[in-house]
């Protein structure tokens, strides 16, 4: 598979965009809030299933990548053996999919899309068989076509397309995102001719970033911690909680010893 170029247009990440605009229109007549995070609709199925299949594809792209073999009839049990095989003999240093959080509602909530592959068991997200049930059995389980699961279903978007540029060799991605935001821990933001935004993926760049005191992020136990810039978190969405105080879930997370979970 060849590298892709330093500064990355991506036809998936273009894909990435126009979904995410699909999402912000909706929220013009559902309320991203608690009381709707069960709201189902024929839109939600469809913001679901186009996500749920990007995800596939961006997986199958690092499971590429990383292994040199062919992704053809690979399913997400592969392309996750593949990944945590890479994380685990990269040691501390890289950031882990499962470390990543997506910030929305203007940063005020973080989701964890992948916190389920930290730790021992790595099951798969509870939203990804939300997905599945929804795409196989949609008459029975169409309840599942929710907000709550779209905005899980965006989060790992972003978050894998973000690790696939990454170890892809990319360093810089336009357009930014306008509604999904990832922490400056994870991709530092960025500026381009003509004003248009971006953000800068590539690991040097992102430690540069954080050590040059723009912000000072520890991406520890699920959670973080020191000052946050653009970044206010006040809550955690967990699967089938709702939205959680982030310091009770930083809390829970450190007295269970490890990230942040349902």
């Amino acid at each position: 598979m060849e590298m892709l170029s330093k500064t990355v247009n991506h036809v998936q990440w273009n894909q990435f965009i126009a979904l995410e605009e699909d999402f912000v229109a909706s929220l013009r007549y559902v309320e991203l809030c608690e009381s709707n995070l069960k709201t189902y609709s024929t839109e939600y199925a469809k913001l679901l299933l186009a996500a749920g299949s990007e995800i596939d594809v961006g997986l199958k792209q690092i499971y590429s990548l990383l292994t040199h073999k062919s992704s053809e009839n690979k399913g997400i049990c592969a392309c996750k053996t593949a990944l945590l095989d890479y994380e685990r003999k990269a040691g501390e240093d890289v950031i882990r999919l499962s470390d990543i959080a997506v910030g929305i509602k203007n940063n005020e909530v973080l989701i964890f899309p992948w916190d389920a592959w930290r730790g021992e068991a790595k099951e798969n997200p509870i939203w990804w068989d939300n997905y599945n049930d929804v795409k196989h059995q949609r008459a029975e389980r169409f309840d599942l076509a929710n907000l709550e699961n779209v905005l899980f279903a965006f989060a790992g978007l972003e978050a894998i397309l973000v690790t696939y540029y990454r170890l892809a060799g990319a360093i810089t991605i336009i357009p930014a995102a306008k509604h999904f935001r990832l922490p400056p821990a994870v991709a530092a933001p960025a500026d381009f001719p003509g004003g248009v935004s971006g953000f800068r993926v590539d690991e040097n760049h992102i430690r540069e970033y954080v050590q040059g005191g723009q912000a000072m992020f520890e991406l520890l136990l699920g959670g973080m911690s020191g000052p946050m810039p653009d970044f206010s978190v006040q809550r955690v969405l967990i699967p089938d909680r709702g939205f959680v105080k982030y310091d009770d879930c930083r809390n829970e997370g450190e007295q269970a010893g490890e990230g942040i979970s349902g």
